[in-house]
């Protein structure tokens, strides 16, 4: 038999397993459980952990049903190897309350208390993990925040910081251009007091220049 019609054919016993519980028809969900039994002792060999998992909790939830909690116990154990070899701690809770199940189912109450326990106790394993990984979560998103907080700080300082040397830079070049125009100003004053200097002085020297003249004549 070829591996992908096997695993249909496994699927397919599960389906019809559940179908006839959920009806109560547990006689005809024996013949498939069975079958169940059969196909996957026959392809053991290829079958990963996780399908043997999933095929264990089917059998062992349908022998639970029926009240064979001897041959129940037995597929609950092979789990609950499987399921502590990869560490599915899902699969480990859930093998605890199935125990609890059965050994309350069979009498057997002080069994029951301690899987009952354990159940408890991984239970609240997996919700200690979910919360520290939610607080580490929400940490790491506090984190991240403030730091993009800071950066963006950092970064509408450094463009405060470039406006104003922008702005002192422009405040530079209009002093600049002021005093140039000052200096030119002052230039133009300059030039022009000396201008008015020397026409004056060019007008005093014509008068007595004159003024001479006149005297000479009248000698």
């Amino acid at each position: 038999m070829k591996v992908k019609d096997a695993r249909d054919l496994i699927w397919l016993q599960i389906c019809y397993i559940a179908v006839y519980d959920d009806l109560g028809w547990y006689k005809l969900a024996d013949k498939y459980c069975n079958r169940l039994i059969e196909l996957q002792k026959e392809n053991k060999t290829f079958l990963p952990v996780i399908s043997n998992l999933e095929i264990n909790n089917n059998i062992v939830n349908h022998l639970f049903k029926t009240k064979n909690y001897q041959l129940a116990a037995e597929y609950l154990d092979r789990n609950k190897k499987l399921g502590a070899s990869i560490k599915d701690i899902n699969m480990i809770i859930n093998s605890h309350m199935m125990a609890f199940k059965l050994d309350s189912a069979s009498g057997d109450y002080i069994s029951a208390i301690a899987n009952l326990k354990k159940y408890e106790k991984a239970k609240d394993s997996i919700f200690n993990d979910v919360k520290f990984y939610q607080i580490s979560d929400l940490q790491i998103k506090y984190e991240t925040a403030k730091k993009d907080k800071n950066i963006q700080l950092l970064t509408n300082e450094s463009e405060l910081q470039k406006v104003k040397i922008k702005n002192d830079k422009v405040v530079k070049l209009i002093a600049g251009l002021v005093l140039i125009l000052v200096l030119i100003i002052t230039a133009l004053i300059f030039r022009s007091y000396k201008k008015k200097k020397v026409i004056n002085s060019s007008r005093l020297v014509k008068a007595e220049l004159k003024r001479k003249i006149k005297s000479c004549r009248m000698l």
